[in-house]
C-alpha cells in the first residue's frame, strides 16, 4: 500500500517548477509509505510522478515505484495491492514477459503494457493508479469497483493534478480555493459529500470502477466494469437448501481469506467478538503453520460490562473466542496517548467530506496495530451493508416499499446521519428537499438486472454502488493509512460481494435469526450460539465524548466560536442559541470544518 501523487502536462507543455511541486506533494504522503519515497520527473517536464511506500508486496525488494521501462515510454505509481498476482505473473512470463522482483506492482505494470485496461478484468485486488503511456502520450488513473482505495484530481486547461489525499492538491492550489457549500450541506446530511465531489470547488474524486484518460489535450470519464450478481441467479433459483447455500459461502470465503492473508509480513485481524469480525478470524486462523494474531480495541468501559444474550462482556467473549481459534490476543484502549492528536489531525483534514468520527476510531485502531509491529490488519466491513444487518433496512424490507418501476428504488441508508426536519431547522434558507442523493439508488449500469432482485437484494446492490466505495471505504482508507497500516476486508472481495448480493431475503434474516442468519449459523456450528446470539454492536461511543479527551482538543470552545458559526448560513434564532438543540447532532462536523478553516489560515491559504 501507498501514497500517489502526480502532475500530468494536458497540452503538452513542459511544466513550471515540476521537481519542486512533486517533492511538495510527497512530504505530504509520508504516513501513508514510510518505508522509502520516490519519484520519475519527465526529461521535458510533461509529466512527474511520486510513490510512498508501504513495502507489503516483496519488501525487502530496493526496487522502488513509480515503475518505468528503461526508455521512460511507460510508467506507472500504485497504491493498491493484487491478491492473484502469482496466477497473473504466471499467464505473462508464458508471454515472454519477465520480472526483475516479487512485487504486484511489476506484474501490473506488464499486464498494462501487454492489454491496458483490459487487464483490469482478470485483477483480484484494490487500487488508485496512474500509468503513462508514452506511445499515445496518455494518462490514464484508475479505480477499482468497490473504491477501497481513493485518487482525487483537480483539472485545469493547463494540467491535471492527482493524489491519493486532498492536502497535496490544497498545497498546489493555494490561490484557488473555494468551500463547496452545497457539499458541505449533503455531508452533514449523509456523513459523505456526492459520489465524485469532495468540500473543495475543482477537486474531485474519480469514482469507483472508472477510469479517467487525457489524450489528444482531452480528458474523459468512463466506467470500465461492474459488479455481476447474476451470475448466481440460476444457483440460487434452482432453490438449494440452508447448508448447500452456507457450503458455497464457506467455499468462497476461505478462498477470499486466503489470498488476503499476507505472503511475506505478519498480520493482525481485529476481533471485537461480533458476528463479522469473528468470522473473518475464523477463517483466517484455519491457514498457515503459526498461529494468527487478533485485536479487541474499544474506547468505552460499557464494552467490559455484560450485554443482553450474553453472559460474557465483550472483552471476555473476544478472548473466549481467541482460544477456540487458538490465536495470539491482544486487547487495547482506544482512549489513551494518541486520541486528542488523532481527533484534530482528523478533523483538521477533513477536505474530502467525511464529516464523522468513525474515522478517527480506524486511525487509532491503526496506531495500534502499528505498535504491534504489523502493516496490514483484516477487518469485517460489508456484512451489515449487504446482509441487512441495520434494524432501519430490515423495517424498510418489511414495509415492502418497493415501486413498479425498480429503476426508481431508493431506500434511507444507515448513514444519512440527519433528516430533513433537522436540517430544516438549523438551515431554513437551503431546501433540503430538492437534494438529489445518490445514496439509496442503484447505479443505472445495472438497470437490466433489477425486475430479477427481491428488496433485499435492491438494498445489497445499493450499498456496493454508492455507500461502501463513498462512505466506508473513504473512512477506512483515510483512517487507517493515516496510521502507516493497510486494512483488508474479505467480504469485499467482488467475488464475495456479488454472492452476497445475490443472496434471497430467507438467507439475510429469518424465523431464527433477526440478521445475517447465513453468518451466524456458520458461526453457531463452529463456535456456539453464545457469539452466534450477539446482538449488533457498532464502535464505542465517540472518542470526542471523554470529558478528558474533549477538553483537550477544545471542542466546545472551538465549534461555539462566532468565527466558526460564520462557515455556514445557520437559522438566525439558532444563533442566538447555538447551544440548543439540534446543534449537538452536527457537533463534531462543525468541529472539523472549524479545524479545516483553521489549518489552511496557518498555511496563508483563504479558505472561508
Amino acid at each position: 500500500m501507498c501514497g500517489i501523487a502526480g502532475i500530468y502536462s494536458i497540452n503538452g507543455s513542459p511544466v513550471s517548477n515540476i521537481t519542486g511541486r512533486i517533492h511538495q506533494m510527497a512530504d505530504l504522503l509520508q504516513h501513508r509509505g514510510p518505508d522509502c519515497t520516490d519519484f520519475n520527473i519527465d526529461s521535458d517536464s510533461r509529466f512527474a510522478f511520486t510513490n510512498t511506500r508501504l513495502a507489503i508486496s516483496d519488501p525487502m525488494s530496493q526496487l522502488t515505484q513509480p515503475w518505468s521501462t528503461n526508455d521512460n515510454k511507460f510508467v506507472l505509481t500504485f497504491n493498491g495491492e493484487i491478491y492473484n498476482d502469482l496466477e497473473l505473473r504466471s499467464d505473462l512470463a508464458s508471454k515472454g514477459f519477465t520480472f526483475k522482483s516479487n512485487q504486484d506492482t511489476e506484474v501490473l505494470f506488464n499486464g498494462l503494457i501487454e492489454r491496458g485496461p483490459d487487464f483490469l478484468d482478470d485483477i483480484d485486488g484494490m487500487w488508485a493508479f496512474a500509468f503513462f503511456n508514452g506511445h499515445e502520450n496518455s494518462l490514464m488513473l484508475s479505480r477499482d469497483i468497490l473504491g477501497e482505495r481513493q485518487v482525487f484530481y483537480h483539472v485545469n486547461d493547463n494540467e491535471i493534478i492527482f493524489s491519493s489525499e486532498i492536502p497535496p492538491l490544497l498545497n498546489q492550489l493555494q490561490t484557488h480555493l473555494s468551500l463547496d457549500i452545497d457539499q458541505v450541506m449533503f455531508s452533514l446530511r449523509y456523513g459523505a459529500t456526492k459520489p465524485g465531489e469532495t468540500l473543495i470547488s475543482g477537486i474531485k474524486k474519480l469514482n469507483p470502477g472508472h477510469i479517467l484518460k487525457v489524450k489528444n489535450r482531452e480528458v474523459s470519464t468512463y466506467r470500465f466494469t461492474k459488479l455481476n450478481p447474476e451470475i448466481w441467479f440460476e444457483f440460487f433459483e434452482s432453490n438449494p437448501d440452508e447448508k448447500t447455500v452456507e457450503n458455497k459461502f464457506s467455499e468462497l470465503f476461505s478462498a477470499v481469506c486466503l489470498k488476503r492473508i499476507p505472503r511475506e509480513i505478519p498480520y493482525v485481524s481485529t476481533l471485537s467478538a461480533g458476528i463479522d469480525s469473528t468470522l473473518v478470524s475464523l477463517y483466517a486462523s484455519n491457514f498457515g503453520q503459526t498461529k494468527i494474531e487478533t485485536l479487541f480495541a474499544t474506547s468505552n468501559e460499557d464494552d467490559l460490562k455484560s450485554v443482553e444474550y450474553a453472559s460474557l462482556n465483550d472483552k471476555e467473549s473476544s478472548k473466549k473466542i481467541s482460544g477456540q481459534i487458538n490465536s495470539i490476543h491482544h486487547v487495547a484502549n482506544l482512549d489513551g496517548k494518541y486520541a486528542g492528536k488523532v481527533l484534530e489531525d482528523v478533523a483538521s483534514n477533513s477536505y474530502d467530506g467525511m464529516l464523522e468520527e468513525g474515522t478517527a476510531a480506524f486511525q487509532m485502531l491503526g496506531f495500534k496495530g502499528r505498535e504491534l509491529g504489523k502493516k496490514v490488519m483484516l477487518i469485517s466491513d460489508g456484512p451489515d451493508e449487504f446482509l441487512t444487518g441495520y434494524t432501519s433496512d430490515r423495517n424498510f424490507i418489511l414495509g415492502k416499499n418497493v415501486p413498479e418501476n425498480k429503476t426508481e428504488f431508493t431506500f434511507p441508508t444507515n448513514h444519512q446521519t440527519n433528516n430533513i426536519e433537522i436540517m430544516n431547522t438549523l438551515f431554513p434558507e437551503y431546501n433540503f428537499e430538492l437534494t438529489n442523493s445518490p445514496f439509496g439508488t442503484i447505479d443505472k449500469c445495472y438497470e437490466s438486472i433489477l425486475d430479477q432482485m427481491d428488496i433485499s437484494q435492491l438494498i445489497a446492490l445499493s450499498y456496493a454502488s454508492y455507500s461502501i466505495p463513498d462512505y466506508n471505504n473513504l473512512r477506512s482508507d483515510r483512517g487507517f493509512m493515516g496510521a502507516s497500516i493497510e486494512s483488508r476486508s474479505p467480504f469485499l472481495a467482488p467475488k464475495m460481494v456479488e454472492f452476497l448480493i445475490a443472496l434471497p431475503q430467507k438467507f439475510r434474516f429469518n424465523h431464527k435469526y433477526s440478521s445475517k442468519s447465513i453468518l451466524r449459523n456458520i458461526i453457531e456450528q463452529k463456535l456456539g450460539d453464545y457469539v452466534s446470539n450477539r446482538p449488533k454492536k457498532g464502535f464505542s461511543e465517540p472518542l470526542w465524548y471523554n470529558h478528558d479527551i474533549n477538553n483537550e482538543i477544545r471542542l466546545d470552545e472551538v465549534i461555539y466560536d462566532p468565527q466558526t458559526l460564520r462557515i455556514l448560513p445557520f437559522s438566525p434564532t439558532f444563533l442566538d442559541n447555538p447551544y440548543s438543540d439540534p446543534f449537538h447532532k452536527i457537533r463534531w462536523s462543525m468541529y472539523a470544518l472549524a479545524k479545516m478553516n483553521e489549518n489552511l489560515k496557518s498555511k496563508g491559504i483563504n479558505f472561508v
